[in-house]
Parts: C-alpha cells; sequence; structure tokens
C-alpha cells in the first residue's frame, strides 16, 4: 500500500516514471469521499451551506484532466474567500456553474450533487438534497 501511494504522489506532483504510470490507477471511493465531505461540511456549516459544499467537492471530482480540476479550484478559492458578491465572485460561480452544467450534459458521468443542485450568479443555492 505504501509503494501505491507514493507512487500516486509522483503521478499527482508530475514527476511519475514511465513504470508509475503504468502499473497505476489513482483512485478513490467516491461515495465515501462525499460522505465525509457532507460530515465535515455539517460540522461548520448551515444545512443550505452544506449542499453547496458538496456541489463544489463534486465539481472537483468530476474534472477529467489536473489543468481542469486547477481552474475549478481557483475558481472555488475566490467564491469561498470572497468578502462579499463582487464582479470576481459572480465570475467564478457563474464559470463553476457553467462547467457544472457541462458536467451533468456528458453522457459518461452521472453525478447525483451535480444534477440535484444548483446555484445562481448571485450564489443563491437551491437542493433537492436531504442535509440531514
Amino acid at each position: 500500500m505504501d509503494r501505491y501511494i507514493e507512487r500516486c504522489w509522483r503521478i499527482i506532483q508530475r514527476v511519475a516514471t514511465k513504470r508509475d504510470l503504468e502499473i497505476t490507477v489513482v483512485h478513490s471511493c467516491l461515495g465515501h469521499f462525499m460522505k465525509s465531505v457532507k460530515v465535515n461540511a455539517s460540522k461548520v456549516l448551515g444545512k443550505k451551506q452544506v449542499s453547496f459544499g458538496m456541489w463544489l467537492m463534486a465539481l472537483l471530482v468530476n474534472s477529467n484532466t489536473l489543468d481542469e480540476m486547477m481552474i475549478i479550484w481557483r475558481n472555488i478559492c475566490i467564491v469561498l474567500l470572497s468578502t462579499n458578491q463582487n464582479d470576481q465572485f459572480k465570475i467564478s460561480l457563474s464559470t463553476l456553474s457553467k462547467m457544472a452544467d457541462q458536467m451533468n450534459g456528458d453522457p459518461e458521468k452521472t453525478n447525483f450533487v451535480l444534477q440535484n443542485v444548483s446555484v445562481t450568479t448571485k450564489g443563491h443555492c437551491s437542493s433537492t438534497i436531504n442535509a440531514d
């Protein structure tokens, strides 16, 4: 297991050997990951905010490339660290929403969170997910 984790780390850091790439598939159980996100978010966020946090994490885990993940992460940081809903906040939230729409339109992907949470450019979040 230690060697697997070391290979995964090298892959993520872009320093993997050819052999690392041939024998390693980096993966995680999405169900367990999202449950952990929900449990931890519930400790510090209100019920409506939990769905938003899960929506953000669903965007990250549904990215296809490291570059796409970096774009999503950058926009998540802008949204979460903005002290007010300025133009940059609105652009970042709109970008994330458009990326979620693209992911929902991909027939290869089915994601309960992305399909059941919607976020407007004004930051209003609506969800059909039970936050309990």
